[in-house]
């Protein structure tokens, strides 16, 4: 069944949970899971300095555009 709810995700107490989110290139994708790590990454970013938090997000910009590449 390829249908998928709110009901299927997995959550982890630590931030990370795993998510019916397929690759954009996939033909399989809607039968795809990855792990979302949103809630981690947001605690981190609370803790981080400001030039540690512009560091942070110019990676995940480089690593998000390499990944279009």
């Amino acid at each position: 069944d390829s249908v998928r709810n709110a009901s299927d995700y997995l959550n982890f107490t630590d931030g990370c949970m795993v998510v019916p989110v397929g690759h954009y290139t996939s033909d399989q994708s809607a039968f795809e899971w990855r792990i979302s790590f949103n809630h981690s990454e947001r605690l981190l970013s609370t803790s981080l300095n400001c030039v540690q938090r512009h560091c942070y997000c110019l990676t995940k910009l480089l690593l998000k555009t390499g990944d279009k590449l």
